[in-house]
């Protein structure tokens, strides 16, 4: 069975279940959002790309969780919590290209 790309259920030998997004295949887009609160975040959304692997999305006019099919937002009250996530995306992005 090949890659299933997007939003899927998956289960670990030991049972336990979660809800993965696979990419690759250039058809996810994170995209930023805001909130009235002041809260900003990322928003993955899959089905909306073209095709093109590392291709940046942006929308021409603000969007609505809704009208993007937002699946999972990331919210972030404080820089320091985007620092971390971009630490552990460098980190896990050397293992893949080395």
């Amino acid at each position: 069975m090949g890659t299933k790309y997007g939003f899927t259920y998956e289960i670990t030998e030991d049972g336990h279940e979660f809800e993965a997004l696979q990419t690759g295949d250039g058809m996810t887009q994170f995209c930023e959002v805001s909130s009235d609160d002041g809260h900003v975040g990322i928003a993955f959304v899959y089905g909306v790309g073209d095709g093109s692997i590392g291709k940046l999305t942006v929308f021409d006019a603000p969007k609505t969780l809704k009208e993007i099919d937002a699946k999972w937002v990331i919210r972030f009250e404080r820089p320091e919590s985007i620092d971390s996530l971009i630490s552990q995306l460098e980190a896990i992005k050397q293992k893949l290209v080395s």
